[in-house]
């Protein structure tokens, strides 16, 4: 059995010149840090988003796996406790859309592989990229003037997964078939967001 990597620490820091492009004109970008815990002796902090993480780690061990994280008996209704389906915006602005398809790996992601509490730096308008492939990302952004720390990065995979459940559209792929898209901005009552929209990647 290969070596098992656990993600015990995710932190957002501020970037420099070369700074993503927000996901909203006006809104703040951070990197995302994550500490990734290879051995019980050797830590290694790698920034960027799961999916490149996960591509840093396949260079240094290419058979590594994630371990499994606790605590996956989180169903959609505890999200519905956190924002009013009011608070949920479609396609806010003429946003580009998501594929859905590949919005939903990133959020497997999140829901199952992601060990940890994600801490965010202070906001408003505070966000960090944390899932992006094939220019289809989620971001999670926060509104308090403090730093906030969530439970479990599931939280923001259900938000996502939401998102395109309640914004989906069906549109003509270029191979001629069907493709399912999705964008949109969900606000939670202790004032933290998730994005998903298109993004360069």
């Amino acid at each position: 059995m290969g070596p098992t990597f656990a993600i015990v620490i995710a932190t957002f820091f501020s970037l420099g010149a070369q700074a993503l492009e927000a996901p909203i004109d006006g809104y703040g970008v951070e990197d995302f840090e994550w500490e990734v815990e290879a051995s019980p002796s050797n830590k290694l902090r790698l920034r960027g988003t799961i999916e490149e993480v996960t591509n840093q780690v396949r260079s240094i061990k290419s058979n590594y796996k994630y371990e499994r994280r606790d605590g996956t008996n989180a169903s959609t209704a505890s999200l519905e406790k956190h924002y009013d389906e009011e608070s949920l915006v479609c396609y806010p602005n003429g946003w580009g859309a998501a594929d859905g398809n590949t919005v939903q790996e990133g959020v497997e992601y999140l829901k199952n592989d992601v060990a940890g509490k994600p801490t965010n730096g202070p906001g408003p308008g505070n966000c960090g990229r944390v899932s992006c492939s094939y220019n289809n990302a989620i971001w999670w952004c926060n509104d308090n003037t403090e730093s906030k720390t969530l439970d479990s990065f599931r939280e923001i995979g259900l938000a996502a997964e939401e998102i395109c459940n309640r914004c989906w559209m069906s549109a003509v792929a270029s191979n001629s078939g069907f493709e399912n898209l999705c964008a949109g901005q969900m606000f939670m009552k202790d004032k933290w967001n998730v994005i998903v929209r298109d993004a360069k990647c």
